[in-house]
């Protein structure tokens, strides 16, 4: 009988000591995560757009210009649409439908051009 309390002590001590490691551990890389995350994730993209063969200045200068892209078709569009509304409200202002359409024909060719 004294023979299995003492197995039954040493595999609970077994056990408390593994469990003690394992929090300790999640411990540890939950704090290491918190400090040290942010950085990984940074040099994982820093890695990802060098390993394409642009530097990450050269990225932001291709994603600084896609933006401007974008609002300059935001822009024409908002232009076109008013111009629509103009027509349809006044029912007149077929000059500035004509002005939109040509805006946005240029502006398609530009984009088609790139």
């Amino acid at each position: 009988m004294k023979s299995y309390e003492a197995l039954e002590t040493t595999l609970m001590t077994i056990l408390a000591i593994a469990g003690g490691i394992s929090i300790i551990t999640g411990a540890v890389m939950g704090i290491k995560n918190l400090f040290f995350g942010p950085f990984k994730r940074l040099r994982a993209v820093e890695n990802k757009v060098t390993n394409n063969g642009i530097s990450l200045e050269d990225y932001k200068i291709k994603n600084d210009k896609r933006m401007e892209e974008v609002e300059e078709t935001i822009k024409v569009f908002l232009i076109s649409q008013k111009a629509i509304l103009d027509h349809l409200i006044s029912g007149d202002g077929a000059d500035e439908l004509k002005e939109a359409s040509k805006k946005i024909d240029g502006h398609l060719i530009e984009r088609i051009g790139h």
